[in-house]
C-alpha cells in the first residue's frame, strides 16, 4: 500500500507544481540598448559627437585637427591649427571653443 501512496503524493505535488508555474507571472529582464560606450564617437553629455565638434573647429578656422577626446564634463580637446599655430582646443557641449 505504502508505493501506490508515494506514487500518489509525487502525482499530487507534480500536479500542484504545473499549475502553479502556469499561473506565475513571467518575470523577463528589462532589455535596453547599451549605450555608445566608444567615447571616440559620442561625447558623455551626448551634446556633440566627434564629427560635430571637428566641424565647429574646421568652421572656425582650425584645420589640421587631432587627438579628439571626449571628456567626462562633456567637452572634446585636441589639438588643431589656427593662423599657423599649433594649439590645445577644447570644445563644450554647446560649441563653445576655448584654446590653451
Amino acid at each position: 500500500m505504502k508505493p501506490i501512496l508515494t506514487i500518489a503524493s509525487c502525482l499530487v505535488v507534480a500536479m500542484t507544481a504545473t499549475a502553479v508555474a502556469q499561473i506565475q507571472p513571467s518575470i523577463q529582464p528589462s532589455i535596453q540598448p547599451a549605450p555608445d560606450a566608444n567615447p571616440m564617437t559620442r561625447s558623455p553629455s551626448a551634446g556633440l559627437d566627434e564629427g560635430a565638434a571637428k566641424s565647429k573647429l574646421e568652421g572656425e578656422g582650425y584645420r589640421d585637427i587631432r587627438g579628439m577626446t571626449a571628456n567626462p564634463d562633456g567637452t572634446w580637446s585636441g589639438r588643431a591649427v589656427r593662423d599657423s599655430i599649433e594649439q590645445a582646443v577644447t570644445i563644450d557641449s554647446s560649441g563653445n571653443i576655448q584654446t590653451r
